[in-house]
């Protein structure tokens, strides 16, 4: 979470905005502003939007904090599932993940063929 954290307290000293500020644009106490600036927890997605914009920043810059968050998370939760799986539990859950990274992988390639295609010159 400290991605997150890390990510709001410069945005905010960027767009030169105090607690005081942020909670009242965010209608949330500013303790719960503490506790996004101290890593304790995150903002929902309506917040984001609302720091966003009392921030007068894209969500997208708040996103990348969050989305590490995230994907730390589920790692976490990842390999705390598989300490309780049987050997056969584990090698099952291992080719579904391989299944579905493959897919993953040939969908990220037929995106970069369509912007590869999309840039050609129109005949």
């Amino acid at each position: 979470m400290e991605e997150f954290s890390v990510t709001l307290r410069r945005l905010m000293a960027l767009s030169d905005k105090g607690v005081s500020d942020l909670a009242s644009g965010c209608n949330v106490s500013r303790q719960t502003v503490y506790r996004w600036l101290n890593g304790e927890s995150l903002p929902n997605a309506e917040h984001i939007h609302d720091i966003a914009e009392a921030l007068g920043i894209d969500e997208g810059q708040l996103a990348g904090g969050v989305a590490e968050y995230v994907r730390r998370q589920a790692i976490r939760q990842l390999m705390d599932l598989a300490v309780n799986l049987s050997d056969t539990e584990l090698c099952i859950l291992l080719k579904i993940a391989t299944e579905f990274f493959n897919a993953s992988e040939k969908i990220r390639n037929l995106e970069d063929s369509l912007v590869t295609l999309r840039m050609l010159p129109k005949r």
